[in-house]
């Protein structure tokens, strides 16, 4: 039999989360995120990187199950369990089996009401990431990019590295994770998002099992929204390490997750990178410049970043800067071409549909959507806006964005 799709449905829990819920019946499956306002943008001064190793306790061991027994219910379940914790949300990720619901639903609310977080995971946790925070020199790219964030955001959360630094991961007590995660997931701070094969009745139901018998916690949370002072001149910076190849990153301020102009930056984004992209064809191709280059954003509760990237050879580094910004300027004096524009249209709206097929990506959305303030169904009229776009849209938009006396420029030089 054919399923069927419901329409999304909002509840609001006393004291509890706030829910949002799409039945669809497809396929047998269901897909739950819970999150909350979070990550770094709600550590404390001394504790950054306390969110990442927090969410890497969190699922592994409950106040019942030690971390063996979750793994072999997730695996009974075919299905999955993480948590995360980035810029300024953090969250736990879970799906299985709709026939499995009830044995799912209770490991995903034990997993937020008691997490044990035993000492000895806590210990284990907290090498695997001080050895991640080691092992980033020896990915000079993410490391170009991660110096330009810096540059970006001095004083703000979005320019502190998510894992922290070596110092502060090593002091970190329990206490502090425990008290990091009784501020953020609190239940009634979170946005549970359930998408799938469930019944909506039985799922509001079992939404008590989320709230323990914790005080609501009433602390003010930090906020840090529109205290970004305006970027003053063009910066340029030269990191050095061990490595064969040369990094050059240009990097801007951009805008937030919730800004009208986001289709039209993921368009502009995808007309410089990818396989046709004008990064690939004019710096790889035709120059010869670069082993890798590509273009990104990130776009948050405050003001994201954008940038262009090129991995090249040592020999080639102010060729291949000057070749970025080149290709940046091309944007701002130039219309992109009809071509361009609908090849671009077309692979942004064809990654953003296969996406929607996914229960789990569904489900993020609406989270995301509900954290940010932004219509909870956006992404279903995201491909007509994206139809909409116009060269003229994507010229203004880079013109708005992209300023070389501005850019914080980062090279990679191998020692």
């Amino acid at each position: 039999a054919q399923g069927e799709r419901g329409t999304l449905q909002e509840f609001s829990i006393p004291g509890g989360p706030h829910l949002l819920i799409l039945r669809d019946t497809t396929l047998p499956i269901v897909a739950v995120r819970a999150k909350a306002r979070g990550g770094i943008a709600y550590e404390r001064p001394g504790k950054i990187g306390c969110g990442r190793l927090m969410s890497s306790v969190l699922t592994l061991g409950t106040a019942q199950r030690n971390a063996n027994d979750v793994a072999v219910a997730v695996e009974s379940l075919a299905g999955y369990l993480d948590a995360f914790s980035g810029r300024d949300i953090t969250g736990v990720r879970c799906g299985f089996l709709s026939q499995h619901l009830d044995e799912g639903w209770e490991l995903f609310a034990e997993t937020i009401r008691e997490p044990a977080f035993s000492s000895g995971e806590l210990e284990r946790e907290r090498s695997l990431q001080l050895e991640d925070i080691r092992c980033q020199s020896d990915r000079p790219a993410s490391l170009t990019i991660r110096k330009m964030t810096e540059l970006l955001y001095p004083d703000h959360p979005y320019g502190l590295p998510v894992l922290g630094d070596e110092d502060t991961i090593r002091s970190m007590t329990r206490e502090d994770v425990v008290t990091f995660y009784e501020r953020i997931l609190h239940p009634s701070r979170l946005v549970v998002s359930v998408v799938g094969d469930v019944n909506v009745e039985k799922i509001i139901d079992s939404m008590e099992a989320l709230l323990p018998g914790r005080d609501r916690y009433d602390q003010v949370m930090p906020s840090f929204t529109g205290e970004l002072p305006p970027l003053t001149g063009r910066e340029e910076s030269i990191i050095q390490g061990e490595g064969a190849q040369a990094h050059v990153v240009i990097g801007f301020r951009g805008i937030s997750y919730s800004d009208s102009r986001r289709s039209t930056l993921d368009v502009l984004l995808t007309v410089l990178s990818g396989q046709g992209g004008r990064l690939f064809l004019e710096l790889r191709d035709r120059k010869s410049l670069a082993y890798s280059v590509n273009a990104s954003s990130f776009g948050g509760e405050d003001t994201g970043f954008l940038y262009a990237y090129m991995g090249t050879s040592p020999d080639k580094v102010s060729e291949a800067k000057r070749g970025l910004e080149t290709a940046l300027l091309k944007l701002v004096n130039e219309r992109v071409s009809e071509t361009e524009l609908e090849r671009a249209k077309r692979y942004v709206i064809g990654v953003h549909d296969i996406g929607l097929q996914r229960y789990a990506m569904r489900a993020a959305h609406y989270g995301i959507n509900a954290i940010y303030g932004v219509e909870r169904t956006h992404f279903e009229v995201y491909t007509e806006e994206v139809e909409n776009v116009t060269r003229e849209d994507l010229q203004s938009l880079a013109g708005q964005l992209i300023d070389l006396n501005k850019a914080k420029i980062v090279i990679f030089e191998p020692i």
